[in-house]
């Protein structure tokens, strides 16, 4: 929130050099994703007193072609498709039976 936001563009390959921070905690967030693909979440990287020119500090910001949230939603799909299903059928048949009874 009180720090500074910086630009830093990669090249053609993809990667982005940067000498010279302060050692402390910074955020490394995408903010131009390539066509095709989704955001990168955020990614927190420490500059400590290792970090050097010999021992340098290498983030890898990973493109993804697809977000996989751990919930495999697609696996209920069918599922849920039978369930809808199935209560439309019992409601028809359940409106069905009141309505000849009332006549």
């Amino acid at each position: 929130k009180a720090g500074d936001v910086e630009e830093i563009l990669v090249d053609e390959t993809g990667k982005a050099i940067i000498y010279g921070l302060p050692m402390g905690n910074y955020w490394i967030e995408e903010h131009t994703v390539p066509e095709g693909y989704y955001p990168a979440a955020p990614l927190k990287i420490t500059i400590d007193s290792t970090n050097d020119i010999e021992n340098s500090y290498k983030a890898i910001i990973p493109n993804s072609k697809y977000v996989n949230l751990g919930l495999n939603r697609d696996r209920w799909y069918l599922p849920i498709a039978i369930s809808i299903a199935g209560l439309l059928s019992f409601g028809a048949i359940l409106f069905i039976i009141l309505r000849k009874r009332k006549i």
